[in-house]
Parts: structure tokens; sequence; C-alpha cells
């Protein structure tokens, strides 16, 4: 599909009147090569790109309030419910605080780097350093001991290595069943997007390249009715069954690129 998106002749779509036009500007460009055609792979939302999201069926009836018809399937602090609703200010306070703390630990750790803190202390007196911070040791000592036992707790976590698709059931049951360390993402997706499709061709691969995290793909409007069309993809992130993170709209967070290899970034940089 991706091969469909990046060499799909432009010139059978233009009318004839533009055919000329197009020709006179592309003779002026230098030709791409071939690795860069695959990385720019077009956005739905491109209306220069060569193809167009098709009308999606369903779609008038996403993002209105109504009784839910879909199962009750939440349990205890998981499920995705109203996401939408005001977890962008919540989303944002949160990236606050943790990009706060890792600045923090970050200026410890680069002191150290750099020398400005030395291992041995005299009995006689303190370092200026740890006179300047007297919690530095505490902190570090906190640091290391939470780091061990991250990595400890990820060596022994399952293996995984495929995109599994999933019911709202299955969803519950995945995450119940995640363990210390473990970490789960979710793709909601509609099977008339595009962008969906593509990157749940993307994720299968990927998942088999990073089999500890558990990939999975449910249907949005399994997941909550109240989505919009225009909110997809969106990625679930789960720590063990604690939702940490939710990204609305992947077309912006992949700057409408939707390669494996961008994809794949994105989710180690963020997962």
């Amino acid at each position: 599909m991706e091969r469909f998106f990046t060499v799909h002749n432009v010139l059978e779509d233009l009318d004839p009147d533009q055919i000329n036009r197009t020709i006179a500007s592309d003779s002026e460009e230098s030709i791409e090569s071939a690795d860069d055609q695959d990385i720019k792979v077009r956005s739905v939302r491109d209306p220069a790109g060569p193809w167009a999201q098709a009308d999606i069926a369903d779609s008038t009836s996403w993002g209105q309030s109504g009784k839910k018809f879909y199962r009750e399937f939440r349990s205890g602090n998981t499920g995705p419910k109203g996401v939408i609703r005001d977890h962008k200010m919540y989303t944002k306070n949160r990236q606050l605080e943790r990009e706060s703390k890792e600045m923090e630990r970050e200026n410890i750790l680069l002191r150290i780097a750099k020398g400005a803190v030395k291992p041995e202390y005299s009995n006689d007196s303190q370092s200026s350093d740890e006179e300047f911070d007297p919690l530095l040791p505490q902190v570090l000592s906190v640091y290391n001991e939470k780091r061990l036992f991250q990595l400890q707790q990820r060596a022994q976590c399952r293996q995984f290595g495929s995109l599994k698709y999933i019911s709202p059931i299955d969803f519950v049951d995945s995450i119940n069943a995640a363990k210390e360390g473990e970490i789960a993402l979710v793709h909601l997706y509609h099977p008339d997007n595009y962008a969906c499709e593509l990157i749940n061709n993307h994720l299968g691969r990927i998942a088999n390249l990073h089999p500890k995290i558990q990939i999975l793909a449910m249907l949005a409007h399994d997941a909550d009715k109240t989505f919009s069309i225009s909110d997809l993809p969106v990625f679930l992130v789960y720590h063990k069954s604690e939702l940490v993170e939710t990204y609305v709209n992947m077309f912006e967070k992949l700057n409408g690129e939707f390669t494996q290899r961008k994809l794949e970034k994105f989710i180690i940089d963020h997962v």
C-alpha cells in the first residue's frame, strides 16, 4: 500500500489544463532519490498529494452525543473513556512536570560527567558541590535504584512480537494481565482511513523488531463513540495497567510522513 501512495501517477488525477504547468514545474526541480520517495509519504490532508481520503460512510455519526451502544468494559483505572474531553490539558501539565524533572536529573548527571562531583569525600569536610547540594548523593542513589529496578523488570517482561487486533473485552484482558515493567501501545483506528491502515501495516513489522512492547489495534468506534474521524489515528500508551499518554491525531505528530522509520522513531522516543 505504501508503494501505491508513493509511485501513483499524479498526472492521471490532473485536468488537461494543469498538466502543462505540472510538467514545467517538474523540469525545474531535481529528481529525488528513491530513499527520499520512501521517506516523503504524502498525508491524507495534502491537496497536492497523489491520492485523497475517500468519504467514510459512518462519519456523520462520529463525535455526537448519544446513548453508548457498546458494552461497558471499563475496569478500575483502565480503558479509554472520554480521553478527548480534558486529556489535552492534563497531558500538557504532565509533560511539563516530566520535562522539569528530567532537566533537573540531566543537570545532575552533567555535573558528574564534567567532574564537578568527585566520588571520594574526606572525613574532615564535604566538597563544595555537596555543600551546595547536600541531597545530591541521595538523589543519585534513588535514581540508580529505580533505574536498576526498571531494567530488571524489563528483562523479565513477556515477548510479544506481533500486532494483535483486539476487541474491547480483549483490551481489558490484555491491560489487566500486564506485568510490572511492561508497555502496551494501543492504536485506535478506522478501517476506511488510509493513514490508519498504513500505520497498522508498519506496526506489524515494528512489533516484530521490538517484541517487548505489546502493540495492539482496536477500532476507535468500539473504544469510544465520541471519537471524531479527525482525531484519528490515536495512540494510547500504557505502563503496566496505567494509561500514561494519549496521542490524538498522529498526522500532526508524524508531520504527515507515515513511514515505518518515522513511526518507529516516534514509538522509541515517546513510549
